[in-house]
């Protein structure tokens, strides 16, 4: 019986304790500092296919894809940054004219990467891009690219 008595009252002693250690522990305190807090958005560019030219004809197609994060303050701009990132990619594969295509890896990645980012936050004005990575980097020569099937025209009646 004493045994009984004895786990009762440790049960309820724990109880007590639990109960109490909820009810007088203050809450995690959240940063007051809203640089610590600064939450960040990531996103992903679409395949962006860069024709190569060389000697008056089209080598082959440099394919591509980044991620990029966004401060939270840009979220709503995203669209646009996107567009920006896609734009300044563009640009810059197409002018670079130091590849060698049958090296790519050769290739400086943080230097395109760092190109994007620099001039795309030039252009919002605010660091607003705080990241850019390579989630895709290939080349793909002509006479493997798979021709476009033209869409047949609408006919309305």
């Amino acid at each position: 019986m004493k045994m009984i008595v004895a786990g009762v009252w440790a049960c309820m002693v724990i109880a007590t304790v639990n109960f109490a250690l909820k009810k007088f522990t203050a809450p995690a305190q959240k940063p007051a500092d809203a640089t610590a807090a600064t939450k960040l958005v990531t996103a992903k560019t679409r395949e962006l296919n860069v024709p190569k030219i060389e000697n008056g004809g089209i080598k082959g197609y440099i394919v591509t894809q980044l991620t990029y994060t966004l401060t939270a303050d840009f979220s709503d701009k995203s669209s646009l940054v996107d567009a920006l990132v896609s734009d300044r990619t563009f640009k810059f594969l197409y002018a670079y004219t130091d590849f060698d295509l049958d090296h790519l890896k050769a290739f400086d990645l943080n230097k395109l990467t760092e190109f994007v980012k620099n001039s795309v936050n030039a252009g919002l004005g605010s660091p607003g891009l705080s990241n850019v990575g390579i989630a895709e980097f290939t080349f793909v020569p002509s006479s493997d690219a798979k021709p476009a099937t033209p869409t047949p025209p609408v006919v309305r009646p």
